[in-house]
């Protein structure tokens, strides 16, 4: 029960970044972060309006120095609404994590517990003891980034001919964290996707590995509806 605490929390903490959780993620000004988003603003704001309704699979990899393991997650995002599926190669559903206006739902199937809030904005926190949202675009998969938001610690980016990213320093809490960019990330044209995005943190390695992801005019609003088995413990955070 522990080391699937450590694992989900160790997940959940990537997705933190993927998310562009603003309080994630603290800004050093002298680090010329705010060249690389003058520099991007066109592209940005273009990938902002073209992202806002999207379907994605990713295939995770998590490695310990002891432990290693692979996940599959869905992504669906319809403007505010957001569901994340977590399961396993074999296909057992490990985490569903629902977002709408005023409510956020972490189903842990296995566990036959859901966690339910009124405040999705400190969701994470309660549970993992993250700071952040779980509301905000997932703006390192995206591509929109938001200056006042997304408040990168250092950018190592190149521009042939466009703003493309290669690598970020984040900081999460008191630690920094390295995430590479494999190929380097594209901002132009807006339809580009990264390929894999791998995330170095003192203890673990997180690697995202883009399988497939699509814009979609909307996603029927039923799919943010959740149901689970009646024997489900429910706990209010």
């Amino acid at each position: 029960m522990v080391n699937d605490i450590k694992k989900l929390k160790v997940i959940l903490s990537g997705l933190c970044l993927l998310l562009g959780i603003s309080s994630c993620i603290t800004l050093d000004s002298k680090q010329g972060t705010g060249d690389f988003f003058y520099r991007a603003e066109k592209n940005i704001s273009e990938r902002c309006y073209h992202w806002t309704t999207f379907e994605a699979q990713l295939l995770c990899k998590l490695k310990f120095p002891t432990f290693s393991n692979k996940y599959l997650l869905s992504i669906r995002k319809d403007r505010d609404l957001l569901r994340l599926d977590l399961t396993s190669l074999w296909g057992n559903t490990l985490a569903v994590v629902v977002v709408k206006k005023g409510e956020a739902i972490l189903w842990l199937p296995l566990e036959k517990t859901v966690y339910k809030s009124l405040e999705p904005d400190t969701f994470l926190e309660k549970i993992v003891g993250i700071e952040g949202r779980l509301t905000d675009i997932l703006a390192l998969v995206t591509g929109c980034f938001e200056a006042s938001k997304i408040q990168l610690f250092n950018v190592s980016s190149i521009q042939p001919p466009f703003p493309t990213l290669s690598m970020l320093t984040v900081r999460q809490k008191d630690q920094n964290w390295k995430v590479h960019y494999s190929p380097p990330f594209a901002l132009f044209p807006v339809e580009l996707t990264p390929k894999i995005i791998t995330i170095n943190t003192p203890t673990s390695e997180l690697t995202f590995e883009v399988k497939g992801m699509e814009k979609r005019p909307e996603i029927p609003h039923v799919t943010f509806d959740l149901s689970y088995p009646p024997q489900t413990l429910v706990k209010e955070l």
